[in-house]
């Protein structure tokens, strides 16, 4: 079966629940979600209050 992955504080993928989820890009014919940047800057599907991942968050260095 499988199981949801975590991150814990060192940003290592474990399956403890750390409320921190690891959050990976569809594979094949996966369909994807819009991944949001939490105050803290983790990836998380909770689009209430915080920016879309892709976005600039402060603090970025932007290059071209």
């Amino acid at each position: 079966g499988s199981a949801p992955v975590y991150l814990n504080s060192d940003g290592a993928r474990v399956l403890t629940n750390t409320d921190i989820k690891s959050i990976v890009d569809p594979i094949g014919n996966e369909t994807g979600q819009l991944v949001y940047a939490d105050a803290d800057g983790n990836k998380t599907f909770t689009a209430t209050g915080n920016k879309k991942y892709w976005a600039n968050l402060e603090g970025d260095i932007i290059e071209d």
